[in-house]
């Protein structure tokens, strides 16, 4: 996985990014901003970005390809590959599924433990855009992998961080 060298920062308290699938096969994460951190106010510190590339309409008949993860405090990243992957000529957006190349189990041990390694004891915070979508491709491979997920069962989405700083709960996209 790549990354920005110098992530975008705004001054709005903003933690976000934003995944872009490029021709050359690799997906970078561009931070755009980090957390506000108020001097004696209790802050979760152990946000997590996650964007996943899959084919398919869930992770009952789809396949994850590959997902990356970004911790924010640190800007450490985990690359998990399952599947070779390429883009798909007629929707890039979309992988198109080569060899398998590691397990959910393989994957999701490994996740587990640099989770752990980068946010230490306090529970990781799932960070996406589209929560919904990514978070529910990460609860499968742990629950294929017979694993609890460290996430829980709730994540933020980063479009809502935006409308909420914008003071406009229908402006989710001009970020």
């Amino acid at each position: 996985m790549q990354m920005s060298s110098k992530p975008h920062a705004t001054d709005l308290g903003l933690i976000g990014f934003r995944a872009l699938s490029k021709p050359d096969k690799h997906i970078g994460l561009i931070l755009i901003g980090s957390m506000n951190k108020t001097p004696g106010k209790k802050t979760m510190s152990n946000w997590i970005f996650v964007d996943v590339e899959a084919r398919g309409r869930s992770p009952v008949n789809g396949i994850m390809t590959e997902f990356g993860a970004v911790h924010e405090p640190s800007r450490k990243a985990f690359h998990g590959v399952l599947f070779e992957g390429e883009p798909d000529p007629n929707n890039p957006a979309v992988p198109l599924i080569g060899k398998q190349v590691a397990t959910d189990k393989e994957i999701a041990e490994l996740f587990a433990a640099w989770l752990k390694k980068v946010g230490g004891n306090e529970r990781p915070v799932f960070v996406s855009d589209n929560v919904a979508w990514d978070w529910q491709w990460i609860a499968a491979m742990f629950d294929r992998a017979d694993m609890d997920n460290p996430f829980g069962h709730s994540g933020r989405r980063i479009s809502d961080f935006w409308a909420g700083l914008q003071n406009n709960w229908g402006d989710t996209q001009s970020w």
